[in-house]
């Protein structure tokens, strides 16, 4: 498969709704480091007021990234330890390791030492309460690993999330567009991502109605299910 085909697939598959400029970052980061979209090496999550989409790089990338580089490496894990956290002042987990890097060219072993807490990444709910152990572990590679090879792009797990909790994210938070049918009205107003002011006043409702035909909108359930503008499922979709 070629590289264009690859990004096409990952295009359509993976970043569906993601807008061109994000999926054109990602792409380019990947070109950067070697990565494959398809292998979710990499993961764009949105976040912000204007609905753009963040890139992190995953430990699946990192570790492709570490296994590319031609340089001999390993990883070392140590056990956790239970004491107390000198910035909270209450009993926390603390995680040490290290990455040995040995560089052929200057016959020099480099070592990349570090650790994390488990409180300063632990998140409620996903991953980190079924597997605490495994996810906490995950932090402290990507940390150490991020700092051997040189990587920019943040590691998703830095941020407490799982690469494989991450691709089941929502891209969008609106409700599916409804299918247009030959001659049919081309002016429906829904569905729509603008929030509503305080009160939900009827202008606010006449304005986002123009133009939309009476019989959709008496009949809801038929041509738009749950998409109608007064359902709960329509609001918890379109207004989080």
């Amino acid at each position: 498969m070629t590289e264009r085909n690859t990004a096409a697939l990952a295009r359509k598959r993976l970043f569906a709704g993601v807008p061109d400029e994000d999926v054109h970052l990602a792409l380019a980061i990947c070109q950067r480091y070697g990565l494959d979209p398809l292998l979710r090496h990499v993961v764009l999550i949105p976040g912000g007021k204007d609905r753009r989409h963040n890139v992190y790089i995953t430990r699946d990338g990192l570790l492709h990234v570490a296994h590319t580089s031609g340089r001999a490496w390993s990883l070392e894990v140590e056990e956790p330890k239970r004491m107390e956290n000198p910035y909270t002042g209450k009993p926390d987990i603390y995680l040490r390791g290290r990455v040995r890097v040995y560089d052929p060219d200057t016959g020099r072993e480099q070592v990349f030492e570090g650790g994390v807490w488990f409180s300063e990444y632990a998140q409620k709910g996903g991953s980190w309460n079924s597997h605490p152990a495994a996810m906490h572990q995950k932090v402290l590679e990507v940390f150490l690993l991020r700092r051997a090879f040189d990587v920019a792009v943040t590691p998703v797990e830095e941020m407490g999330v799982d690469h494989v909790e991450s691709a089941s994210m929502p891209v969008s938070p609106a409700c599916p567009s409804p299918a247009r049918r030959p001659g049919s009205w081309s002016s429906w107003a829904w569905p729509t991502t603008e929030r509503p002011p305080v009160g939900w006043p009827l202008w606010w409702w006449v304005g986002r109605c123009r133009g939309t035909p009476i019989w959709a909108l008496t009949r809801p359930k038929r041509f738009w299910p749950g998409c109608a503008p007064w359902s709960r499922r329509w609001r918890r979709q379109t207004f989080p």
